[in-house]
């Protein structure tokens, strides 16, 4: 391969293609893969059906690089996890409940797809980057909690709690929960204070480092 074209930008990170793909995106999630076209996605980018295409070949092809970008923003709080001064897992589930709070299409996106009865090959793709996540954060858990069945069960306690009050958000304030259970980054500190007692937890107070 000749130098100039391995270094060349992939199709889908040129500034267009980001364009299209934030486009894209909330369409997919409001409508599902059936009810969004190409001409609706070129609309919303500001771009021509021909641009679209010259990105990414398919329909299909789009909306997998869509939840492609939005596993890799999942995985790019991972490294809080190894992060020895401002890291933790404490820090890390404060991180992932504000990533869900501010890309709340893109979670039901995902959701929908991982609940529906019938295997459809988006389903079938969210089903693989959801599991290449699992594993990407029980790789990430600090040392001493990787291995084992412990350390799968603890990623998955952390991020069923974080996605369940995600979806309690309308309802925690009519219960009789204290404000500290009922605010998303003090209960995802109790959460992982739960799962790791042992580790030093930060408040939310504190600097968070993102």
């Amino acid at each position: 391969m000749h130098p100039a074209t391995a270094q060349a930008a992939l199709p889908e990170e040129t500034p267009a293609a980001q364009r299209i793909l934030d486009a894209a995106r909330p369409l997919f999630a409001a409508r599902g893969f059936d009810g969004v076209s190409m001409q609706q996605v070129a609309v919303a980018a500001g771009v021509s059906k021909a641009n679209v295409f010259h990105h990414f070949a398919s329909k299909a092809t789009l909306y997998r690089a869509v939840l492609r970008r939005s596993a890799d923003e999942f995985r790019s709080l991972l490294g809080l996890l190894g992060d020895p001064q401002h890291g933790g897992l404490g820090p890390f589930a404060r991180a992932h409940m504000r990533h869900l709070h501010a890309n709340l299409e893109s979670v039901g996106m995902f959701l929908r797809l991982l609940g529906e009865s019938e295997l459809t090959v988006q389903r079938q793709q969210a089903e693989e980057l959801a599991a290449e996540a699992l594993d990407s954060l029980i790789e990430s858990l600090p040392q001493g909690q990787r291995g084992g069945h412990d350390s799968g069960a603890q990623a998955i306690a952390l991020l069923g709690a974080n996605l369940l009050h995600l979806q309690l958000r309308h309802v925690l304030p009519r219960t009789r929960l204290g404000a500290t259970l009922r605010d998303p980054e003090r209960f995802a500190t109790e959460v992982a204070r739960m799962l790791d007692p042992t580790a030093h937890q930060t408040t939310p107070e504190a600097a968070d480092p993102c």
